[in-house]
């Protein structure tokens, strides 16, 4: 399995973006993604990620507090499940 790990803060239509194009490619693979929301105050990033569960395999590893894209990514990498891992930014469309 192929995990992707996408570290987030405050970018929800971007990420948006991003996980539009990665659920049309993983639809129907062995892949998980893993988005680590960095703090974002808002709540809208943890509902973008949620309305894509119904379509790939995706979760939020945050830990609620902003502790910069090098932790994000960390705590994203610890949280995956895949053999093999792919980093992502939040505004990378595929």
């Amino acid at each position: 399995m192929l995990s992707v790990v996408i570290p987030t803060y405050r970018k929800p239509e971007l990420l948006e973006r991003t996980l539009t194009a990665l659920a049309e490619q993983a639809s129907g693979s062995d892949v998980e993604v893993v988005v680590v929301d960095d703090g974002s105050e808002d709540g809208r990033t943890p509902t973008t990620i949620d309305s894509f569960s119904g379509r790939m395999r995706v979760r939020n590893a945050g830990s609620g507090n902003n502790e910069g894209r090098a932790r994000a990514r960390n705590r994203g990498w610890r949280a995956a499940h895949g053999r093999w891992v792919l980093f992502l930014d939040d505004d990378i469309a595929l």
